[in-house]
């Protein structure tokens, strides 16, 4: 029984990524919505709260749901690190989430297993964990320097030169 909630979980959150993927990184909106109108022949079942979101994009095309859907599953913490970062990275570059926003959804425990993750994660986690740090310590907010609002440039840079 575990074992198939764990299951139903990661295919929920990979079905999520792909359609945020195609949207954000791809750049193609028909793909995307081609991916949401496949979910029920895939037999993807999703919480109530992330399906609604998906099927008015797909009833509509609005941008607005996906990035609504974005923020919901960074809110969650459901996608892997890697994943949740290059998401936030995502969002803050079309201006839906704010530096500060972002630092937030980047407190990750400094115990987090970073095997596996890109230079440029491992480098915005590092930031963002600096910009925690002095938000706590009163030196200055993230969104008083640019240093996070880089190093999430370069994730999202690196997702490119991957597409």
């Amino acid at each position: 029984m575990v074992i198939d909630v764990c299951r139903h979980i990661r295919d929920e959150c990979s079905f999520i990524w792909c359609v945020l993927y195609c949207y954000l990184v791809k750049e193609d909106l028909a793909e995307s919505i081609q991916q949401v109108s496949s979910m029920y022949e895939r037999g993807i079942t999703l919480s109530t709260e992330y399906e609604e979101l998906l099927l008015r994009f797909w009833e509509t095309g609005a941008e607005a749901e996906i990035f609504l859907l974005g923020r919901k599953v960074l809110e969650m913490f459901v996608l892997d690190i890697g994943k949740h970062v290059a998401l936030v990275s995502l969002l803050v570059d079309a201006g839906h989430l704010s530096i500060n926003e972002a630092s937030g959804l980047l407190q990750l425990s400094r115990e987090t297993n970073d095997e596996g993750l890109s230079d440029s994660v491992r480098h915005a986690l590092d930031v963002a964990w600096l910009t925690n740090e002095d938000r706590k310590d009163g030196i200055l907010t993230p969104d008083e320097d640019d240093l996070l609002f880089n190093a999430l440039k370069d994730v999202k840079e690196s997702l490119l030169a991957v597409n």
